[in-house]
């Protein structure tokens, strides 16, 4: 596949089978079978007895000599066979905390401990639905790790987690090697924003040498609402509080005087001026501001209720870091759990032979005693990032902890090109948050999400590891409209000639974003290419990735400027080419009568909005002098048109190079290179098609008026067929490629052979989520003819007006066009000489509109056999 990431939307609804055992242990050594069937957990007490869930737990040495050993939770993922998932390593943060208490049994485990630790409950957006997930607790005397050497405790640092974490991984693959082929990803959030990044660089440095015994199949990592940089989470950190409204504008001027967050000691003027932040965050959940406050009595040393202030800056600072524990209610629903007798021991935890101690969900001592070396773990992002692993940050908006404005700050230092501009993504037809996509690296936000995200979000969490674990990005998260589908049903693969019009139609499903990859590795591709081929250059795109916000606006802004008077629309023409017109379609009266715009749509507009002492220029600006006069009449046109235009040049894009890929071409992004220069000569237009009772006639004073229409039977060449009024008379399109989208009125029809080989017209039903996309005259001269401009039309056959938005993916107009290599056979010669997208333009305008124009620059069949040109 190309390099261009794909802007898709799949999800992923995995079957949960009632009883499960783990199969992917068969076959493995008896030896290390039987070591990690001691570690199997049969059923935990006030577990739901369905579905099953095949999970482990027990510790993992890894310093024998300190007597040091990490424990574990695993689940299988809910696929068979689950050894083909990948392997999702979860770490919490404080330090301190317990990813058991926490990752697994409050947030994305498929078993949650309910209110007072009564029992568990089965959790439907658990991540084992997406991948095996593995919860460590880390550093030692965290949960129910220990260390028999006290010092232990008093010596961590990063680098000694880091180190006791690899030795944890290195260890756990003898005992699970079914797993050690696996894609293996680091995922964790809060203070494992410091974890994730050095244990991945740990990996990746002990991996130079690929052939050694402990090399880790490592893809990657994702942190959530992380701790990376001291200096831009401090600053992220008092810049939030202030602009949510959680303290004065004297406050905030205040710590903007008196604190210099890049020194690694804080004055006590500092000090004493955050500590009132969090004073005022006392009343609210900091991890949470508009999460309401839990009431519950608790002894979590992280949440207690004590003044922040303290003259020892270095202090003060660690006194902060007790702000990355997490909410105590489900602090206390966790420990009233695993301090269970019989919990513990179906758990294996009693298995250490270590005395009995109370289970914390957070330790006080590691967190007191830990020792902060490490300020910044942007400089390991870089150097991973160049290595070309996959890294994701996300981040709950509504956490003021670790706020998203911090993260974004940490995100811009890192210097990387961005690919994809600031966009949403959706679920359930709701933005669920945004994201930006760069070179190497993908920042999400969650919208309402605090510091817990998969707690808070859990629908929305579940789609964002789907969405990381498979590579998806920018639409990704789109889900088309379709409310909590995360499986979609498999429709059959189109065929090249079907026995009637609907099962013609099946070739919509060709671009039903990620659903056909996902189905079919490899086949989206050659499945869009025998649609643009074999099936007649046409097809239907679905769950295409385009926000439907853009799309929404554009619609109404349009439909705004075509309700206004023929006066003043007129002030926006005549079109010349580009402006408004009201005219008939071609050349010397050909068939088709409508109104329309027709704008530029070059890849670098002008972002300076136009006014009557700034006029646009027609190749600085996609608005011309339309955007001026829908300004003046408050459509705001301005505003929606580029983000649409990007989104669907983004599509385009993408459609292009699956096509590349379809045909073989060695460089498979050939096609969408030649849309992508600022010198394109890409069109967005817009059409509005009068209803059937009414039509826009042009008179001698071109002005456009509303006319009755007296119905007559259609004769040779005019504007009536049987069906209706032709809005838009046949025709091909000249370019690469066009996307179509109109709203719910039919009236496109498409010319492709019934049955018995014969030409005839076929009504496309109206979808106003889809774009229909044709392939154009360029694009079949550049492919020999393998892929087929399509012929269509638009008939008017309602009593509501239609309207359509057609982008038109062209070169430079200096580009010549010719066959390439990879498309010429002895089979299927040279069909076209070369010529210039320019050229060809000229001859389009000297035909009329339903002209092959095309034939005009094939070559003869004896002279393409020959090899001339």
């Amino acid at each position: 596949m190309a390099a261009r990431r794909r802007s898709v939307i799949a999800f992923l609804l995995l079957m949960c089978f009632t009883s499960r055992r783990c199969s992917s242990m068969a076959g493995s050594g008896s030896g290390k079978q039987q070591e990690a069937d001691r570690d199997r957990v049969g059923r935990l007490p006030g577990q739901p007895a369905s579905p099953g869930v095949s999970q482990f737990a027990g510790y993992v040495a890894v310093n024998e000599q300190h007597g040091r050993a990490l424990f574990y939770w695993f689940f299988e993922a809910q696929a068979t066979p689950s050894s083909k998932k990948p392997l999702l390593l979860w770490l919490n943060g404080g330090p301190g905390c317990s990813s058991i208490g926490y990752g697994a049994a409050s947030e994305l485990g498929p078993l949650r401990v309910v209110r007072q630790g009564a029992a568990l409950e089965f959790n439907q957006y658990g991540w084992n639905k997406e991948a095996n997930l593995l919860f460590l607790e880390s550093p030692v005397g965290v949960g129910f790790s220990y260390t028999n050497t006290s010092s232990d405790l008093t010596n961590l640092n990063d680098d000694f987690v880091a180190e006791d974490a690899y030795s944890f991984l290195v260890n756990w693959f003898k005992r699970f090697p079914m797993y050690k082929d696996n894609e293996f990803y680091i995922s964790g959030e809060s203070y494992a924003g410091h974890y994730v990044p050095q244990l991945a660089d740990l990996v990746y440095e002990r991996n130079k040498d690929k052939k050694a015994s402990t090399y880790i199949n490592l893809k990657g990592f994702i942190v959530g609402n992380p701790i990376t940089n001291d200096y831009y989470d401090s600053k992220g950190l008092a810049e939030y509080a202030w602009s949510h409204a959680v303290v004065s504008d004297q406050v905030y001027e205040r710590i903007k005087r008196v604190c210099n967050f890049k020194n690694s000691n804080w004055t006590e003027d500092c000090n004493s001026a955050m500590n009132i932040i969090f004073s005022q965050y006392h009343e609210i959940d900091i991890y949470n501001i508009y999460a309401p406050k839990c009431l519950l009595d608790h002894t979590s040393a992280s949440s207690a209720d004590h003044t922040f202030f303290a003259s020892d800056p270095e202090q003060f600072r660690t006194r902060i870091r007790m702000f990355s524990g997490y909410d105590p209610c489900y602090s206390s629903y966790a420990e009233d759990y695993f301090n269970k007798d019989d919990v513990q021991e179906a758990f294996h935890a009693k298995a250490s032979g270590q005395p009995p101690g109370k289970w914390q969900v957070c330790s006080d001592q590691i967190l007191n005693s830990y020792n902060f070396s490490v300020l910044s773990v942007l400089p390991i992002y870089s150097k991973l990032i160049k290595a070309g692993l996959r890294v994701w940050l996300y981040s709950g908006d509504a956490d003021g902890r670790v706020p998203v404005i911090g993260s974004r700050y940490c995100v811009e230092a890192l210097g990387l090109p961005i690919k994809t501009d600031w966009q949403s993504w959706y679920l359930d037809k709701q933005v669920a948050g945004r994201l930006v996509e760069y070179h190497g690296m993908t920042m999400v936000t969650v919208r309402g999400a605090g510091h817990l995200v998969p707690l808070n979000k859990p629908a929305q969490g579940l789609l964002l590891i789907n969405a990381f674990l498979r590579a998806r990005h920018g639409g990704a998260f789109h889900d088309a409209g379709e409310a909590r589908r995360w499986w979609p049903r498999r429709r059959p693969r189109p065929t090249a000639r079907s026995s009637s019009a609907e099962e013609r139609l099946v070739v919509e499903d060709a671009y039903r974003r990620g659903h056909v990859r996902a189905a079919w590795p490899g086949a989206l591709s050659r499945q869009v290419a025998r649609a643009c081929g074999e099936q007649h250059g046409f097809f239907r795109a679905v769950g295409h990735g385009v926000p439907p916000a853009p799309a929404a606006m554009l619609d109404s802004a349009t439909a705004a400027f075509f309700a206004l008077p023929p006066a003043e629309k007129q002030r926006a023409g005549p079109p010349s080419p580009l402006g408004y017109g009201c005219r008939s379609i071609g050349f010397n009266g050909d068939v088709g009568e409508l109104e329309y715009l027709l704008l530029h749509a070059n890849p670098a507009p002008s972002r300076t909005r136009p006014g009557p002492s700034t006029p646009p220029t027609p190749r600085a600006s996609v608005y011309l002098r339309t955007s001026y006069y829908m300004y003046t009449y408050s459509i705001n046109l301005f505003a929606v048109v580029n983000e649409y235009i990007e989104a669907v040049r983004q599509l385009a894009c993408e459609i292009l190079d699956l096509l590349g890929e379809g045909l073989g071409l060695k460089d498979t992004r050939y096609f969408s290179k030649l849309i992508t220069g600022t010198d394109s000569d890409s069109l967005l237009r817009i059409n509005h098609y009068p209803p059937s009772c009414t039509i826009h006639k042009l008179d001698h004073d071109d002005q456009c008026k509303m006319k009755s229409l007296v119905s007559t039977k259609a004769s040779n060449g005019g504007n009536q067929t049987a069906a209706g009024r032709v809005g838009f008379g046949e025709h091909s399109d000249p370019q690469i490629l066009s996307l179509l989208r109109a709203n719910d009125v039919d009236g496109l029809q498409v010319l492709l052979p019934d049955r018995d080989g014969k030409e005839a017209w076929l009504q496309v039903p109206a979808d106003p989520s889809a774009f229909f996309v044709n392939v154009g005259d360029l694009l079949q001269a550049l492919t020999n003819g393998r892929l087929i401009s399509v012929r269509h039309r638009v008939i008017a056959t309602a009593c509501r007006p239609r309207l359509s938005t057609i982008y038109f993916a062209a070169p430079p107009l200096h580009t010549r066009i010719c066959p390439l290599a990879e498309t010429i056979t002895t089979s299927n010669p040279r069909k076209y000489r070369p010529f210039t997208w320019a050229e060809y333009k000229t001859t389009m305008y000297s035909l009329r509109l339903s002209h092959s124009r095309l034939d005009l620059f094939k070559i003869d069949e004896d002279n393409a056999r020959e090899g001339k040109a």
